[in-house]
């Protein structure tokens, strides 16, 4: 039998890593954005938390959100 009634083989190229300088560079840039998305959660829970205390609701008071999916 001939070969040509297989599928051709595909070849990837080679994906390369990159120099140390190049991986601390992008973990870095990993770290900073789950810093930032850390940064945004907890601004949020302080923008609650504040809303919270301007209402006049105590600091022992739990705290829960209700959804009942009926637009207006």
């Amino acid at each position: 039998m001939s070969e040509s009634c297989c599928a051709p083989t595909v070849q990837l190229p080679v994906q390369r890593v990159g120099p140390p300088a190049t991986v601390l560079l992008r973990a870095v840039d990993v770290v900073a954005r789950l810093g930032s998305l850390v940064a945004l959660v907890a601004l949020l829970v302080l923008a609650g938390t504040a809303g919270g205390a301007a209402d006049g609701v105590s600091p022992d008071a739990a705290v829960s959100v209700t959804f009942d999916g009926n637009r207006p």
